[in-house]
């Protein structure tokens, strides 16, 4: 009996296995475990980083849009120069008879006389002169009146010409001056001498101030009907502003307006600028904000 229990507390020795950690084992699970920290903290670095960087903005430079109307003051709108002959049709055409790579066109003026004798003379001694038209030999489309327009050109009206603004004639005095502030508008007092008052911000700090007319280069609207212009005088009247009879009342645009409704124009029937006679522009709010739109356009014929 002793044998045996001796023999079986020996096996009973030998089954209980003692288990423990190798300096292997451990190495490897703190190496594990610092790689996947440097891991976390790499990458909420990266995040972090992206958080506060901060945003370049890219600058848009402001494209200015020019148009250049051409034509005469005391034109019409559908009419251009006209020039046919044998040759090819060309910008700049003249009835020459004797071409030449620049456009030039040599003027007589003829003076009507009473005496048929000194008329005769001028004649005579304009034929010995030699004077004769030289230019680029060609044709042009048109029906040969003048074009509506000033300046160089092949004929258009200029935006002060073409533009009609429609204010709402059921506003008050207050919200009609809170309008003008919106879009940058400067009232205008011209008077007979050339000196203009100006009135700027008339809703919440008015600012007047004087200055020739000669030095303004913006594009400025007078009423050709409604009630604002009383408006606008009561306006001018309340800041010191005298308007007499003869003084001219105007709006003064900033460029940055004229430019945007210059664009609002062109898109809304995308036609070029030369084929447009009339565009009527109305002021709208839109999310408690002041804006123009184009409300209607009227196209000249040959634009049609």
């Amino acid at each position: 009996m002793t044998d045996q229990n001796h023999h079986s507390s020996a096996l009973a020795q030998t089954g209980n296995v003692h288990l423990g950690v190798t300096p292997y084992n451990f190495l490897t699970s703190l190496l594990v475990v610092l790689i996947c920290g440097l891991a976390f903290s790499l990458a909420g670095l990266v995040i972090y980083f992206g958080s506060i960087r901060p945003v370049k903005i890219i600058e848009v430079v402001p494209v200015e849009m020019l148009e250049l109307p051409g034509g005469s003051e005391d034109g019409t709108p559908d009419e251009s120069l006209r020039v046919e002959n044998e040759f090819p049709e060309t910008n700049d055409a003249s009835p020459a008879e004797i071409p030449s790579d620049v456009a030039e066109v040599a003027e007589t003026i003829e003076k009507m006389l009473d005496v048929s004798d000194q008329s005769t003379e001028l004649v005579e001694q304009q034929f010995d002169l030699g004077i004769q038209n030289s230019g680029k030999v060609g044709s042009a489309r048109g029906t040969g009146a003048r074009g509506l327009g000033k300046g160089p050109g092949k004929g258009g009206l200029s935006r002060e010409q073409r533009w009609y603004v429609s204010f709402n004639d059921r506003l008050t005095a207050d919200e009609y001056a809170r309008q003008l502030e919106s879009f940058g508008i400067e009232l205008g007092a011209i008077e007979p001498d050339g000196t203009v008052s100006y009135l700027s911000r008339p809703a919440t700090s008015p600012n007047v101030r004087r200055g020739p007319s000669a030095a303004e280069t913006r594009l400025f609207m007078s009423w050709r009907g409604g009630n604002r212009k009383q408006l606008d005088q009561e306006l001018l009247t309340r800041n010191g502003i005298t308007v007499r009879d003869d003084t001219l009342i105007v709006h003064f645009y900033p460029a940055q307006l004229e430019q945007s409704m210059l664009r609002m124009e062109q898109d809304f029937q995308h036609r070029p600028i030369e084929s447009i006679r009339r565009t009527y522009f109305e002021v709208t709010q839109k999310d408690g904000k002041y804006q123009f739109i184009v409300i209607r356009q009227i196209l000249n014929t040959a634009g049609k």
